[in-house]
């Protein structure tokens, strides 16, 4: 039984009608240009998961209108049992457990836990073992106590983390690819800890050397915020089991390499739970649509007026396209987190409008265009085509010559989405 088996999304409706089929279990993305919405969605989804109804700190929703959920009380039941402790904390009651999720823990009957989620019912109190924290910074932790499990008091993930250097490998594998270093835990004494490196090979008890060669290796706590903010990031992901994951922009502090992999490496969490994530990284995109979870794509993006707009994008396009290398070099797709590309046949050009555009709009917001160079006029209509099939609203400034083929201009128009017999009308005038 995977977590996605026992709750999760069905759609969500934004306040556009637009609806969103939510993979079961799968990855949902979240892009498109600033301040069009992106980490207001998931606000109002954790709104939704914790109490119940769409909204942020008890506000009237602004991006979504609609939620909906579907839930198995038996399989949630079982599901729960993973959490309890091991001990009774009320020996008369045994239906009564004491449940931990990294730093949650509540003692309570599992299926009073399982009542306090129908939807009539206050979920935050227990929300904690539904959605996951989406980073767990703890990199040191007491060594389990396997005589006496009543005086277990850590974060029960550490816990199965020390049990699992299976986990550890794999932890240490992501660390390897996208932070270069390798991460590795000190088992020496009561105390265990994440290194940010090799550790040498220790005997038991370890020789007066080895601790010396040990305590050289810097512990991932002395690390800067990039660092731990990963490996937290990391840890959630692997040892977690909840099913709903909401994560805004965990890529922010990556490099394009490293946001490739951290991509692909997050994406695995989708094939046993439903991921939801904002990112503004095409290298974090590109890694997730390289995995084999199912992938879900949604733009955001204000046009005229400041109106919403809602456009679910094919996996298997956005794949296509990135696979061109013409388009993918380009830096035509950076238009995906912007409000739209405009096309220009050369470089000159496009600084030329761009500083014009900035010239014209002194003292106004930001347009958030991105002007690309096409690489002359047999660029236009591939870049534009391409755009246009992922719902990037894209414009195309060409020079006078441009106008003098019909084939040429009816192509461009063709691409564009645009019945070309009006143009044909003007361009025959």
């Amino acid at each position: 039984m995977e977590p996605a088996d026992v709750y999760g999304i069905s759609t969500l409706t934004f306040s556009t009608e637009v609806s969103v089929t939510v993979p079961r279990p799968g990855v949902v993305v979240l892009i498109g240009p600033n301040n069009v919405g992106k980490s207001t969605t998931l606000g109002e989804l954790q709104g939704w998961i914790q109490q119940g109804e769409v909204t942020i700190n008890n506000q009237p929703p602004k991006s979504l209108r609609e939620v909906s959920e579907y839930f198995n009380p038996e399989q949630m039941l079982a599901w729960a049992k993973q959490f309890e402790s091991g001990i009774l904390p009320q020996p008369l009651r045994p239906e009564i457990r004491t449940l931990r999720n990294w730093g949650n823990k509540t003692t309570i009957d599992p299926a009073e836990l399982v009542n306090r989620f129908q939807p009539s019912q206050t979920r935050s109190s227990i929300s904690g073992f539904i959605l996951s924290p989406g980073s767990c910074p703890i990199f040191s932790g007491p060594t389990p106590n396997y005589y006496n499990w009543a005086v277990q008091d850590g974060v029960r993930q550490f816990e199965d983390l020390y049990n699992s250097p299976e986990v550890e490998m794999r932890i240490s594998q992501i660390s390897q690819s996208v932070l270069g270093v390798p991460i590795t835990m000190s088992r020496v004494g009561s105390h265990s800890i994440l290194h940010f490196g090799q550790l040498p090979a220790m005997s038991n008890p370890p020789t007066d050397a080895q601790l010396q060669q040990l305590r050289a290796v810097p512990t991932v706590d002395s690390q800067g915020d990039g660092v731990r903010g990963f490996l937290g990031l990391a840890l959630a992901m692997e040892l977690g089991q909840e099913p709903i994951v909401i994560l805004d922009e965990p890529d922010a502090h990556l490099h394009p390499p490293q946001a490739y992999h951290a991509g692909k490496f997050i994406a695995t969490r989708g094939l046993r739970s439903q991921v939801f994530v904002v990112t503004h990284s095409l290298e974090f995109l590109h890694g997730i649509l390289d995995s084999t979870a199912q992938v879900t794509v949604v733009r955001l993006n204000r046009g005229a007026g400041d109106a919403a707009s809602v456009h679910v994008l094919s996996a298997e396009d956005l794949k296509s396209t990135w696979r061109d290398t013409s388009v993918r070099y380009s830096g035509a797709l950076a238009g995906l987190m912007h409000r739209g590309v405009v096309l220009c046949e050369g470089h000159g050009d496009c600084r030329y409008f761009e500083v014009a555009l900035d010239h014209l709009r002194a003292g106004e917001s930001p347009h958030d265009l991105t002007f690309i160079d096409a690489g002359g006029k047999s660029g236009l209509k591939k870049l534009a085509a391409a755009l246009f099939a992922i719902k990037v609203p894209v414009r195309c400034v060409v020079d006078f010559d441009f106008l003098r083929n019909w084939p040429d201009v009816s192509s461009l128009v063709e691409s564009l989405g645009v019945d070309t017999e009006p143009f044909g009308t003007l361009w025959r005038q």
